[in-house]
């Protein structure tokens, strides 16, 4: 399935005359292998380590009416996205959507202890729970409940909602938004994507073709590494800068990572051919 990504439309279509052709790539997949051969349809609303993909329009809602359609599972990935990184406690809740699964991580603790967990939608839990008492769901790990886990978990949501971290993302990443925005004047930059305080910077060899570096320049690569010496860690894949600074980080903060990236860019620019 083509990604959501309008910058460099895999399908080569231009929104929005395009009528979101990458959502209706998942309805030639149905057609061809049937929908009885499909369980579920797995998304992230905003699509993380792929380069901050955030999808047009109407895009999520399509895959959920063609979910409804087929009778599949709308299953969205928020081990990135939830608890807060959007400015949304989930990223699914920017559209008008509703899942019937959700898979969660990270966020939950701040990463201080791993913990994972799944929320299903009342009709798919009703099924589990009408099956009877001689059904067993044979699912679990060692550690499946660990109190310690759990523990830092909710005090973790403690946090979140006490200091109202959820609205300071939503306020804060419109902030970071424009800041990031100045660095479109810079020749190499190629489109900035930003929602709540997770963001992607397009690295290109030539703006007008939007085509990137040739990956065995590495320069997203290059520029990740040039900020790591400045003391700013960011991640870094063939086309892009990303950044997911934590959620209790300041306007001055994140003034300050705007200065190291665009720092970061010049000097990698100027070593470029």
């Amino acid at each position: 399935m083509a990604r959501a990504l309008c910058y460099r439309c895999e399908l080569g279509r231009t929104y929005p005359e395009c009528g979101l052709a990458c959502a209706d790539e998942l309805e030639r997949i149905v057609a061809t292998e049937g929908a009885a051969r499909i369980g579920a349809v797995i998304v992230e609303p905003i699509q993380g380590v792929g380069g901050v993909v955030v999808p047009p329009p109407g895009w999520l809602e399509r895959v959920r009416a063609l979910c409804d359609r087929h009778d599949l599972l709308l299953v969205v990935d928020e081990v990135i996205t939830g608890f807060g990184r959007t400015g949304k406690w989930f990223g699914f809740q920017h559209w008008d959507v509703v899942p019937d699964m959700l898979v969660f991580a990270k966020g939950v603790t701040s990463g201080y202890q791993p913990l994972g967990g799944v929320v299903l939608h009342e009709r798919v839990w009703r099924v589990f729970a009408d099956a009877g008492p001689d059904f067993t769901l044979h699912q679990g790990f060692t550690y499946s409940g660990h109190p310690v886990a759990c523990a830092a978990g909710l005090v973790t949501l403690d946090v979140i909602e006490r200091e109202g971290l959820v609205e300071k993302v939503r306020r804060d990443g419109l902030y970071f938004a424009e800041r990031l925005a100045t660095l479109a004047e810079l020749p190499i930059v190629g489109e900035i994507r930003a929602i709540g305080l997770m963001a992607a910077i397009e690295i290109v060899a030539d703006r007008a073709a939007r085509r990137p570096f040739p990956p065995a320049q590495a320069v997203p690569g290059r520029i990740r590494d040039v900020a790591r010496g400045r003391g700013l860690i960011c991640r870094a894949n063939a086309e892009a800068l990303m950044l997911c600074p934590p959620l209790v980080t300041t306007r001055q903060q994140l003034d300050e990572i705007v200065a190291v990236v665009r720092a970061s860019i010049v000097e990698v620019a100027s070593t470029l051919d």
